[in-house]
C-alpha cells in the first residue's frame, strides 16, 4: 500500500538539465541524433538518514525508424517498456546525493521529432 502524506519540506530535490550534456549532430546526411542528459540531486536536512526512491523517464518510441536509446542510468532499475527509471538511494543526514541519466534519440531529418527542453 502506498500512502503518501505530503511533501517534506526538511528534503530538497532538483532536476537539472546541464548544457554540457546535451547537443545535436548529424550522423549520416539525412539521419539526427540529439543527446539529452539529467541530473537529480536530493539533499537531506534531516538529523537521521532517510530512503528515498525517486523516479524518472526517457521517451518511448512507437516508431521503427526512430530509437530513443539510454546511454547511462547511474545504477537506476530501468524498465525498457514504459522508460521509466528508478533509483533507491539511502541519503545520510545532512548529506546529499546526485544521479544522472543520459539518452539519446535518433531520426530522419525530415521528421519534426517534438523532445523536452527545459
Amino acid at each position: 500500500m502506498l500512502l503518501s502524506l505530503g511533501r517534506d519540506e526538511q528534503i530538497t530535490i532538483k532536476r537539472m538539465q546541464p548544457k554540457d550534456f546535451t547537443g545535436r549532430k548529424k550522423v549520416f546526411s539525412n539521419t539526427i541524433k540529439e543527446t539529452y542528459s539529467f541530473e537529480i540531486a536530493v539533499k537531506n536536512n534531516k538529523s537521521i538518514p532517510v530512503k528515498i526512491e525517486i523516479l524518472d523517464q526517457i521517451p518511448v518510441s512507437k516508431q521503427k525508424e526512430i530509437t530513443v536509446e539510454l546511454e547511462d542510468k547511474d545504477g537506476a532499475i530501468y524498465n525498457e517498456d514504459f522508460g521509466k527509471l528508478k533509483w533507491e538511494l539511502e541519503i545520510p543526514a545532512n548529506q546529499s546525493k546526485r544521479v544522472r541519466f543520459t539518452y539519446s534519440v535518433k531520426y530522419p531529418k525530415e521528421k519534426a521529432v517534438g523532445t523536452f527542453r527545459q
